[in-house]
């Protein structure tokens, strides 16, 4: 069944016309695949940013903070939630996006007080920064997919 975009009403899926007002339904079911497409794009982007922000956390947690356990337990227990938000993704699961969003956050503030308070170096924080700008183009696309 296809929904007419301007009336609403329900049509048979070979239905060229609306039976109740007359619009054309392939021009909808052609735009309506265009911006699935366009969306799909913006996930893969987004689970390149979400794979290279939890190496690079993982690699920060092995390689900087070797004396700290607790800020190298939560940058590793980030970066694996990162990477595993990819897999929540890509398994179709409905609640992925809360799992990228929530992994997100959470690494750009763990980042934002290790460069304040540690290492004043700002500059990586643009890894998570630029993955919340994808996350945020692919989310329409990621709640539409669940």
């Amino acid at each position: 069944m296809v929904a007419c975009p301007k009336c609403g009403n329900e049509n048979p899926a070979k239905a060229k016309f609306c039976m109740k007002c007359g619009e054309d339904l392939k021009k909808t079911v052609a735009v309506k695949r265009e911006i699935a497409v366009a969306g799909e794009g913006y996930i893969r982007g987004l689970e390149v940013m979400l794979a290279s922000t939890g190496i690079y956390m993982c690699v920060i947690a092995f390689s900087r903070f070797s004396g700290s356990d607790l800020f190298m337990a939560l940058y590793f227990l980030i970066g694996a939630l990162l990477l595993l938000s990819i897999w929540a993704i890509e398994r179709r699961n409905n609640k992925a996006w809360i799992l990228a969003g929530a992994s997100l956050i959470a690494s750009i503030v763990l980042m934002a007080i290790t460069a304040m308070l540690i290492y004043y170096h700002i500059p990586e924080l643009i890894f998570p920064a630029v993955a919340l700008y994808a996350y945020y183009k692919a989310l329409p696309a990621l709640r539409r997919r669940g």
